[in-house]
């Protein structure tokens, strides 16, 4: 019986850590805008505008999840879809030195 404890509580304490970092690595920067689908546009065209640093690929996953794409990625003029949006934020690194003379 004891023996059974420590097996559910290890369990139980795997799929909580395992859970919790999945969050972690799964975690999109991602907004999302509603817009019509225009001439000559398709997904492709779609994710080099809307992609920021995400792969093609990726952001592709992302666009036939949230618009129930299940067999291809056919879109079509005029066609309202839900685009995500990458965050890609540029992050400089500035150390501003400050120099003080005491007199």
């Amino acid at each position: 019986m004891k023996q059974l404890k420590h097996f559910v509580l290890y369990v139980l304490t795997l799929t909580v850590l395992i859970c919790t970092v999945g969050f972690f690595l799964l975690k999109e920067d991602v907004t999302y805008t509603e817009r019509q689908v225009g001439e000559g546009e398709d997904v492709y065209t779609l994710a080099a505008q809307y992609r920021g640093t995400l792969s093609e690929e990726k952001w592709i996953a992302i666009f036939k999840r949230e618009n129930n794409l299940h067999f291809g990625t056919y879109v079509y003029e005029g066609q309202t879809v839900i685009v995500p949006v990458h965050e890609t934020i540029d992050i400089i690194d500035i150390t501003e030195v400050k120099l003080v003379k005491n007199e």
